[in-house]
Parts: C-alpha cells; sequence; structure tokens
C-alpha cells in the first residue's frame, strides 16, 4: 500500500522542491526505522528527507522527555515527602493532586494550539514555550535551600525515630517544593498540548490497518523515558535521609538539575531543527469563538457523551484507592527506595513490551477486551504480595510489589486507548483542542478519586494514616488493612460494568461519530456533574492543606 504523506512544511520556507520532496517522508510511524531508498533523488529532496526523519525523531522525543522529566520527579516523592519532611499519607495524595492540577488544563492550551498560530506554526512554538517554562523553573529549583529533615539524624545516619523531631515544622515547608513541581508540570502541560495535537494529525494520516502505529509510539517513547529517569534517580537518589540505603546519594536540588538537562536539550532541538507541520495559511486560522463551537459540537454528540462517560465513571470508581499502601510499602514490607525503583522500573518495562505487543498483534484487536483484561488481571496479581504482607505471613521488600505493578500496566492500556479513540472522534484543525478537552476532563477528575479515597478511608478505624498503627501491628489494624484493599479491588473490578460505553474499534467509532444523535443535553449532562465534582474535590483538597482543618474527618482527618 502506497504510504501516507505529511508535508514537511517550515515556515516562511514553502517551496515547491521542499513540497514535492515531502512526499518522499511516510506518515506511517515505521519511517523512523526504515532505511529508505533515496538513490537518484535530487540533494534538494534529499535532504528534505532527512530533514522529515529529523523532525519525527524529535516529536518522539518529546515524549521521551515527557516520561524522563516526570517519572524523574514522581520518583522522589517518597523519599522527599513521606520520609525526608515526614508527611501524613492523606496530605501526602493532597499534595500530589495540587501538584498535578496543571494537568486539568489541556483544553486550554490546546485551544490556543488550534486558534492562535505563531509565525504560521500552531505546534512547534508551544512546544518551545512549554519546555522553556519547564527548564527555567527546574533550574530554580535546583538553586532553592531545602528545610531541614523532621527527624533528627542518628550517629549511622539514619533517622532517629526514638526522639522528639529535630524540625517538627518541616511538614509546613513542602509548600515552596510542591510551587515548583506544579509550574515544571504547567510548562509540560503547554508543551504536550500542542504536541498531542500533532500526534493525532499524524495518527489520521496513517492506513487504515496501521492506524494506532504513532500513538503506541509515544506510549513507549514516553513510558520508555519514565523507567529509564525512574531507574537512574532510584540508585542515585538513595541516601538514608530520602527512605534509601546508602549513605551517598544525590539530593533533591541534584534531581532537579538532572530532570532540567533533558528538558534544555529538547527545548534547542525544537528551536533548531522543529517538528513536521503544515503551515498555518491566514485563511485557514480558526477563531477562539470557532475553536469553542467546535469543542461543544463533539460535545453534543452521542459518541463522544459516552467517551465522557466512561472516562468520568473509570476515572472516579476506579480511582478510589486505599491510603494504607506507602505504610505497607514502606513500614511492613521494609521497601528501601532502591527496591521500590526497581519495581517501578519493572512496571514501565512490562508497559513498554506491553504496548508494543499490541502495536505488533493486535491494532485490530477489540479495545474492549484489552482493558477488561488489564483491569481483572492486575488486581488479582497485586493482591497475593499484598495480602501476604499484610498479615505477615511474608514480609519482604522483594516479594512485595504493591501500586507500582497494579497501576501502571492499566493505566498505559487506557492511555492507548483514549488516544486511539480520539484520534478517530477528532474533527480536523480542532486536533489539539478535542484531545485537550478529553484529557481535561479525565484529569479534572482525578482530584475527586483522591478526595473519595481520603473521606472513604478515614473512616476505618483503626486509623490508616497513623504510623503508630503500623509500627504496633495487631490483628486488629491487619484486619482493617486487609478490609481498604478488598474496598480498593471492588472499586476496580465495578470499572467492568461501563466498558459498554466505549467503541470496540476504529471501525466502530467512526460510525459512531457518523450516525450517532447529537444533543445539547448530551453536553449539559456531560459538563455539569464533572463541573460540580471538580469544584467539590477542590474544597475539600484546600481544606487538606491547611493546618487548621486538616483534621477534619470531613477531609480524611481524624477529628479536631
Amino acid at each position: 500500500m502506497a504510504p501516507h504523506t505529511v508535508e514537511p512544511m517550515l515556515a516562511g520556507d514553502q517551496s515547491s522542491e521542499e513540497e514535492s520532496s515531502s512526499e518522499e517522508f511516510s506518515a506511517d510511524s515505521d519511517c523512523c526505522f526504515k532505511s529508505w531508498d533515496l538513490d537518484g533523488v535530487e540533494p534538494e529532496q534529499r535532504t528534505a528527507a532527512g530533514l522529515a526523519r529529523m523532525q519525527y525523531t524529535v516529536f518522539l522525543s518529546h515524549f521521551f522527555v515527557h516520561g524522563l522529566v516526570m517519572g524523574g520527579l514522581s520518583a522522589t516523592g517518597v523519599g522527599v515527602f513521606y520520609s525526608y519532611l515526614h508527611i501524613p499519607n492523606y496530605i501526602f495524595s493532597a499534595y500530589f493532586t495540587i501538584m498535578n492540577l496543571p494537568t486539568m488544563f489541556g483544553f486550554f492550551f490546546g485551544l490556543l494550539s488550534d486558534s492562535r498560530p505563531i509565525y504560521g506554526l500552531r505546534r512547534k512554538p508551544y512546544m518551545v514555550l512549554g519546555w522553556a517554562i519547564c527548564s527555567i523553573v527546574l533550574v530554580i529549583a535546583a538553586a532553592m535551600k531545602m528545610p531541614e529533615p523532621y527527624y533528627c539524624v542518628g550517629e549511622d545516619g539514619n533517622y532517629d525515630k526514638s526522639v522528639p523531631p529535630c524540625n517538627p515544622t518541616a511538614l509546613h515547608s513542602a509548600t515552596p517544593i510542591i510551587a515548583c513541581l506544579a509550574l515544571s508540570i504547567l510548562g509540560v502541560v503547554i508543551a504536550e498540548a500542542a504536541a498531542n495535537g500533532l500526534m493525532v494529525e499524524y495518527t489520521k494520516q496513517e492506513s487504515e490497518e496501521k492506524r494506532g502505529s504513532t500513538v503506541s509510539l509515544v506510549a513507549m517513547a514516553s513510558n520508555t523515558g519514565r523507567g529509564i529517569s525512574t531507574i537512574i534517580v532510584g540508585v542515585a537518589f538513595n541516601s538514608k535521609l530520602y527512605n534509601g540505603s546508602f549513605d551517598w546519594g544525590l539530593s533533591f536540588n541534584q534531581v532537579c538539575m538532572i530532570c532540567g538537562t533533558p528538558a534544555v536539550i529538547l527545548c534547542l532541538s525544537l528551536i533548531s531543527i522543529g517538528v513536521q507541520e503544515d503551515a498555518v495559511m491566514l485563511a485557514d486560522k480558526i477563531s477562539f469563538r470557532g475553536a469553542l463551537k467546535s469543542a461543544w459540537n463533539g460535545l453534543r454528540t452521542k459518541a463522544v457523551f459516552c467517551l465522557v462517560m466512561f472516562i468520568s465513571a473509570h476515572q472516579i470508581v476506579g480511582g478510589i484507592n486505599t491510603t494504607a499502601s506507602t505504610s505497607i510499602l514502606v513500614t511492613w514490607a521494609g521497601q528501601r527506595q532502591l527496591q521500590r525503583v526497581l519495581f517501578s522500573t519493572a512496571g514501565y518495562a512490562l508497559v513498554v513490551g506491553s504496548v508494543w505487543m499490541v502495536r505488533r498483534y493486535f491494532l485490530e484487536s477489540s479495545w474492549r477486551k484489552m482493558l477488561i483484561i488489564s483491569t481483572i488481571s492486575m488486581p488479582l496479581i497485586d493482591a497475593v504480595p499484598t495480602f501476604l504482607t499484610i498479615f505477615d505471613v511474608i514480609r519482604n521488600q522483594y516479594f512485595f510489589m504493591g501500586e507500582e505493578l497494579l497501576t501502571k500496566i492499566p493505566i498505559a492500556f487506557n492511555s492507548v486507548v483514549y488516544n486511539l479513540i480520539v484520534a478517530e472522534l477528532a474533527d480536523e484543525g480542532s486536533e489539539a483542542l478535542f484531545f485537550g478537552l478529553v484529557m481535561s476532563i479525565r484529569y479534572l477528575l482525578d482530584p475527586v478519586s483522591s478526595v473519595l479515597s481520603n473521606q472513604i478511608f478515614g473512616m476505618f478505624h483503626p486509623d490508616l494514616s497513623d504510623q503508630q498503627n503500623y509500627i504496633d501491628d495487631t490483628p486488629a489494624f491487619r484486619r482493617t488493612v486487609a478490609l481498604s484493599y478488598v474496598v480498593g479491588y471492588v472499586c476496580s473490578f465495578l470499572c467492568l460494568l461501563f466498558f459498554g460505553l466505549i467503541p470496540d474499534q476504529k471501525s466502530q467509532a467512526q460510525q459512531w461519530k457518523r450516525y450517532l444523535s447529537a444533543r445539547d443535553l448530551y453536553a449539559y449532562v456531560a459538563l455539569v456533574p464533572i463541573t460540580v465534582a471538580f469544584a467539590y474535590a477542590i474544597v475539600v483538597l484546600v481544606l487538606t492543606l491547611d493546618s487548621a482543618t486538616a483534621c477534619l474527618t470531613f477531609v480524611g482527618g481524624q477529628g479536631c
């Protein structure tokens, strides 16, 4: 089959030679790994084809660096917030939700990318801007002075928990750290909104049987980056101050510098090489109003309504997880930073392998079946080491898998399927807007599941957030912890009820888009509950972060 083409159009350089040479570039994502036969091709055409390959590599590098930065920063979470600053479980969860708030504004940045091209380009300028912000903030974080740790440090380098804490106010010092991490994520989100629009454009130009190859490559690049940064940071960020095993190790500031370096390199690559996209003519520009109308028309369709309802149910119900997992990992399993990172890296390796198999063998397979298999299998696999650890049958840091393996594969499969569905449902010219809209709805609901988890498991007694209960390790408390895991697993299985809301494959997605009805009611029913739920979650999170109200049972505390 003849390859589809993407024209490598650079701003201010649209000569006929480049337009003709761009036909040598295949939009099929396998193009980057083929040896092209350029014998007899004119030098100008050969140069354009080489530039197209380089630009596609930069495009994939964006997702690799995205995974590298996000994976590296998230790998520091337990060490910095739980061990170094000694933040309680439910506040620890709230902090991470606040840190990821910028991900909820992908719709707005997608709207900007689609409707406000800069120098005729819709994607490259916003990618450069986003990575520039991320780089600058990470450099600032690298220079920021860290507070003293909560516990006193003993002569052996470990924390001496037998004496009163040396810095009891350490848990209140997390705000500047969270602010820097949130701003760096904001930069990533700006770049990601534009890159996702480009990904949808590439996907739409793939042949029917190959459609999904770019989406799979993107998932593989992102998770490879996460895996590499996790193991690098995990081995080096492994001092006893951060729940590690070594007497030496990187500081949090040094980790920020390590994560910022590839961001700077990518930013410079985007400036000098760019990504492959068509320049936007003045007549093709979309107004803000036109872009918003396009988004509203999409929400009015039953196909998009079903997708939004599926995402809502999956994020809220499936996102309810016990707040005891971190304490089990650290206190009962005795898992240190290095071992946790090894499990996390194994999880990313499984994800990359799974996505590669999907790309190689299962692009035409049922999306529903793939998600059902991953949803059922992962809790069943995780339950064995978890319950053996809870009831002290086997407590070994190498045996306990925890959430590192439980969550990654279903999340990766969900992301791949979401991207494939969006690629089929998005209208031409509003790819970033539509993708950002769907992803914003997805991320808007993350705080809801976090808040519900804090509130549900805050009612369990003995208290799941009290570290002393894990030290006392009574039979009654073990049963309470086990029950909290059962509740989380049941919520995961309840998601199986909603898989009928997504199309089974590309052809059905196209049929839904073409033939299902469109009504304003669908948009209102989709948006109003999500808006109310998000507002509710934000109120609870703000109360959680205020020391005067964090103890309220309403937000998961034990009462003031």
